[in-house]
């Protein structure tokens, strides 16, 4: 007898990486100057900084590198932005978007591997994933200044604690396929 198998419906999670330095600066620097213009939200996070969600897009620095680094994505349209800014020992609690199809993350620092997204199937099916060798219910994502990270909104998420002394800054976003 021979035994064979294949995994089927994985997950797709684009990383994409590269950005020119100076435009991540732009970003860093235009990042810090929005919590005096907008008070805080409590939503996932756990100390730290997370804006208002905002649905325009006009103010925004760099807009055309974003819609550049997204072009291989399928067609969809921008639903909502917001900006995060951790210092040591905040967090964010793992969550989902909805009403949205992909979410993704534009990191203005280094995200120091503190991104962990969640197997959509790793709750209903944890005993048979734990007798698969290769198989991972979590999945760290490190992330250097600059990078972006996508993936379907309805994959659980969340964001370790921060141990630095420098803040943690990244822009999040939600995209709806057309």
């Amino acid at each position: 007898m021979k035994l064979d198998y294949q995994d089927i419906c994985p997950t797709r999670v684009w990383h994409i990486s590269e950005c020119d330095e100076n435009v991540v600066k732009d970003m860093y620097d235009w990042a810090l100057t929005i919590p005096s213009d907008y008070d805080g939200v409590k939503k996932s996070n756990r100390g730290g900084y997370h804006s208002p969600v905002f649905n325009t897009f006009d103010n925004v620095p760099h807009m055309e590198i974003l819609q550049l680094a997204l072009i291989s994505l399928p067609a969809f349209t921008f639903v909502g932005w917001w900006m995060n800014i951790n210092n040591k020992g905040d967090y964010n609690l793992e969550h989902v978007h909805p009403d949205c199809h992909l979410s993704g993350i534009w990191y203005f620092t280094d995200n120091n591997n503190s991104l962990e997204l969640r197997d959509p199937n790793g709750f209903n099916r944890h005993k048979l994933n734990n007798t698969v060798d290769d198989f991972h219910e979590t999945y760290h994502w490190d992330c250097k200044a600059g990078d972006m990270v996508i993936f379907p909104s309805d994959v659980s998420h969340s964001v370790d604690i921060h141990t630095l002394d420098t803040p943690r800054v990244s822009m999040a976003f939600n995209l709806k396929l057309s």
